[in-house]
């Protein structure tokens, strides 16, 4: 069978398994495949200001979308923005290229995730007008905010996507700035009706200052919770936040949550590199901090404390390693 006669859908079926940089040779080469090759390569854009020359090849790739807006902006569906020098770009056109990828993002209906790895003061303040654009879509369903204080907290809450997934890292220190805001910051509010996945990290005190008392997503299914420290304050406002979650992923270093209790009826999967204090039975548990650039927490607790939860949550299956081996001894405690 000639590939030309390869359906569409077929073509573009095949292409997404391959990563959208690698679909560029195939848009120089390949006639048949220039078109479905060029929607892949533009499925995922990464923009990171870091140098004048990346700047520059940036801008030739603002100029290539605008030159013919409709049908490219309308291929991306993932885009990382990096904002580590301000950019200042001179253009024939005296627009500067934020405003240039603002106008990407608004024609952009098809635009699904955003990775943002600095919402901050810098960037909310040196690009206006991208701020407002990522703001006004409607099309996404997944973002990622990174070292974020009080002015991509503002953001999130001028978004106007039904997001399904959202991950808000803040910067050390600026939590408790965002704290101290008077002002009800709704973070989070306006997606109670569709999150599914939360990810918070330094967040916690954030989330407990505006939804308590009454803030509560009832959709949300997966949590997870990378504080440096979690401690008893924290732990009930989270389980009232999120009655139905099913998986609970705790990363926190430290947890002392001394005499709260978890209220969730049933999990599907719990993974934490601390004993919790939960009571209620959990299908599977897994003892692991899931990055093996950390030492693993388990030489810090008393394996009692372990095994005193796992006793509790009764699980089905448990995975459990210490110095990123299966420790053998351990389970055939666990089991006694």
């Amino acid at each position: 069978m000639a590939f030309q006669t390869l359906n569409l859908d077929v073509v573009e079926s095949i292409l997404s398994h391959i990563a959208p940089l690698e679909a560029l040779p195939l848009m120089t080469t390949c006639r048949a495949l220039h078109v479905p090759a060029t929607r892949r390569f533009l499925s995922a854009v990464e923009i990171c200001w870091d140098g004048y020359l990346e700047c520059h090849d940036h801008a030739q790739f603002c100029d290539y979308m605008l030159a013919d807006p409709q049908p490219r902006a309308q291929c991306l569906r993932e885009l990382t923005l990096s904002l580590i020098l301000e950019p200042d770009i001179s253009h024939p056109s005296g627009m500067p290229l934020q405003d240039r990828l603002a106008e990407i993002v608004r024609h952009a209906t098809a635009l699904r995730k955003i990775f943002l790895l600095t919402a901050n003061d810098t960037f909310t303040q040196s690009c206006p007008a991208l701020v407002d654009a990522i703001a006004e879509a409607k099309s996404l369903k997944v973002i990622h905010f990174l070292h974020v204080d009080l002015s991509g907290i503002a953001l999130l809450s001028r978004m106007k996507s039904q997001l399904v997934s959202v991950t808000c890292k803040m910067d050390r220190g600026a939590a408790t700035t965002v704290t101290q805001v008077q002002k009800p910051m709704r973070f989070l509010r306006n997606f109670v009706e569709c999150l599914t996945k939360v990810t918070l990290n330094e967040a916690l005190d954030v989330l407990i200052a505006d939804a308590n008392p009454k803030g509560v997503w009832p959709r949300v299914q997966e949590l997870v919770l990378g504080d440096g420290e979690i401690r008893p304050e924290h732990w009930r406002p989270v389980c009232r936040a999120f009655p139905n979650i099913r998986t609970l992923r705790v990363r926190a270093a430290s947890v002392d949550v001394t005499g709260a209790h978890a209220e969730w009826p049933k999990l599907d999967l719990v993974q934490t590199r601390s004993p919790l204090p939960l009571q209620c039975h959990v299908r599977n548990v897994k003892v692991d901090d899931g990055n093996d650039e950390e030492p693993l927490p388990g030489n810090n607790h008393d394996a009692a404390q372990y095994f005193e939860m796992l006793r509790r949550v009764s699980p089905v299956t448990l995975t459990y390693y210490h110095d990123r081996k299966l420790h053998a001894e351990s389970i055939a405690n666990v089991a006694l």
